[in-house]
Parts: structure tokens; sequence; C-alpha cells
């Protein structure tokens, strides 16, 4: 009787530590997945977080934009690199051909520029300043014929000249985490005027 009664409590408490060690060891192994599945986010979102903390222009630091009345004249193809966070170079270049021939002309513009932010955030304002380099070609006049032919170039543009013409500014950027890009320059040289640009960071 006493023998089946503690073969019966043994067999009870022994099945009792087994299912106590089962969810014990189960506890602990859901416990060291998740806190592994925590690690695993941490260190993949790590990166991002160190990515976005940068500044715009670092992350960003590479602009192409089209320039309407700026520092190109009536429109300006443009690149521009920044240097750290508050400090661009850029160059850009536009073209316009009116006739050919005698009488025709082309105007040739090639800004160089730099730019100077007063902050790295996405809003920040900026000091441009540089030189545009100008190219006017002016068509040639009708030879006679006991002077020797021109060729094709120097007879659509007989007349040419080259310029520097110096550029100032005090200008506002938008540039988006997303890579849009806004700008919108006062210029002042010859006279005043005022640029608007549109372009992308990458």
């Amino acid at each position: 009787m006493w023998k089946a009664v503690l073969t019966f409590l043994f067999i009870s408490g022994a099945a009792q530590a087994a299912e106590l060690a089962t969810s014990k060891s189960s506890y602990l192994d859901e416990s060291y997945l998740n806190q592994s599945l925590s690690r695993v986010q941490i260190r993949a979102s790590a990166p991002i977080s160190v990515q976005r903390s940068l500044p715009v222009s670092k992350r960003l630091p590479n602009v192409i934009s089209i320039e309407a009345l700026g520092r190109g004249g009536f429109y300006s193809i443009n690149y521009d690199h920044s240097l750290g966070s508050t400090v661009s170079l850029g160059a850009g270049f536009s073209y316009l051909g009116v006739g050919a021939g005698p009488g025709g002309m082309s105007l040739t513009m090639v800004p160089i520029y730099t730019n100077l932010y007063f902050n790295s955030s996405n809003h920040r304002f900026f000091f441009t300043g540089g030189v545009s380099m100008v190219f006017v070609g002016v068509g040639a006049s009708s030879q006679s014929s006991t002077q020797p032919k021109a060729s094709s170039s120097q007879e659509a543009f007989g007349i040419s000249t080259t310029g520097g013409l110096p550029v100032v500014g005090l200008g506002y950027e938008y540039r988006g985490d997303g890579g849009f890009l806004f700008r919108l320059t006062p210029y002042m040289s010859v006279f005043p005027w005022i640029g608007t640009s549109f372009g992308a960071a990458f």
C-alpha cells in the first residue's frame, strides 16, 4: 500500500518537474529568439538612422538643375557638387542661336560658380558668386569673289567676342530628402535680376 502511494507520488513529482523544465526551456527559447530578432532589427536599422542623421547635402551631394533667367542668361543646365555640408562648386552651359550665315548670331554662356550655405538643413539660404563666360558670334558679311573663301564656321560667324561677367547673389534652396531641388536666387551684376532653378539631387 505504502509502496504504491510512494510510487504514485514519485511519478507525479517527476511528471510535474519535467513539465516545469519543458515550460522553462520553452520560455527561455522564446525569450532568446525575441532578443535575437531585436538585435537583428537594431543592426539593420542602424545604418538607416545614421544616414538620416547626416545633412542632406552629404546624403545627396550632386545636383543637376535647369535655371531660368539665371546666371546663364535665358536658361542654363547646371551641375554642382557639395564639398561638405556648406560649400558647393558648380558649372553650367547655355546656347542660343538666331539665324544663320550673314546676319546670324550665337550666344554661348558657361557659368562657373560656388555656393556658400548658411546652414545644413533642407531649407537654407546661401551666398553665391562666380563668373559667367560669354561667347558671342556674329554672322560674317558677304565676301567678294577676289577674297579667299573662308571655312564654313568662319562664313557663318565671322566675328566672335569672349568675355567674363562676374555674378553674385543671395538665394534660397530647398533640397528634399527624396531628391527634389528648388532654388530662387536674386542676382547682381550689370543689373539685378532673379533666377529660378528646378532639379534633382542624388
